[in-house]
């Protein structure tokens, strides 16, 4: 659930639309590439997705980033773990991570620390507190997906 594992880069190419050798910060996730697969082929995607199209992005438009908050989740195998779950919730700068299930949450700036090696969470307990109140959210309408 660290940046390793979760920023990883990507590449895409399409002669004619994608100028060569540009590149872009922007936050994508796996679920983005369909909602831009359906903006390329002009359909609409379900608005029961949570899919956001990065196509401006591909056709080089001048346009702000995505300001959503983003959730990580992996379930853990095997007799230690029980089924438990690791859970990464980002908003803006700030990661609230909880890399094993029997560990305490830790928040980073991921500004200032890409390398996430400064935990902020006894430092800044009402950040903490607000990006768990997202995080819980989250598993919560995770959990009422039949």
């Amino acid at each position: 659930m660290c940046e390793g594992g979760l920023r990883v880069p990507g590449a895409a190419r399409w002669p004619g639309v994608i100028k060569p050798g540009t590149d872009t910060d922007r936050l994508t996730l796996t679920m983005d590439i369909f909602a831009t697969a359906c903006a390329v082929a002009g359909v609409e995607s379900s608005p029961n997705i949570d899919g956001v199209s990065f196509l401006p992005t591909l056709r080089d438009a001048v346009e702000g980033h995505d300001h959503r908050d983003c959730y990580f989740v992996r379930r853990e195998v095997g007799p230690a773990y029980g089924g438990k779950t690791i859970e990464a919730f980002r908003r803006g700068d700030w990661k609230l991570l909880q890399d094993s299930p029997f560990a305490p949450l830790e928040l980073y700036n991921l500004k200032s620390d890409s390398r996430e090696a400064t935990d902020f969470a006894t430092k800044h307990r009402e950040i903490v507190n607000k990006l768990g109140a997202g995080l819980s959210q989250q598993i919560q309408r995770g959990g009422s997906t039949p």
